[in-house]
């Protein structure tokens, strides 16, 4: 029997595309809700590099002001219950 941390070895997935518009975030979304009924969330993560279109998040610590996050990350951490946190799921914002 192998033990958990190998039952599902690491793999990424890097959605791209040539042009904006084009379905990116909404392929994301389907494969996170494919990958959810499948793995533990523990092993799932989202990060959008570069973000356009941001949203304010309240910040993980208590007390703190609230973050500014891509709203497609905010999608995919609440809807799907992802456990990562959103400074490394959205690093960059463009005004």
């Amino acid at each position: 029997v192998r033990p958990a941390a190998q039952a599902h070895p690491m793999r990424s997935v890097f959605v791209a595309a040539t042009r904006q518009h084009v379905g990116k975030s909404t392929t994301s979304l389907g494969l996170l809700a494919a990958l959810s009924s499948r793995v533990p969330l523990e092993s799932i993560g989202y990060l959008k590099p570069v973000g356009q279109q941001h949203v304010e998040v309240q910040a993980a610590a208590e007390g703190a002001p609230p973050l500014r996050v891509d709203k497609d990350c905010r999608l995919a951490k609440e809807y799907f219950g992802l456990r990562c946190e959103y400074k490394h799921m959205s690093p960059v914002l463009m005004p």
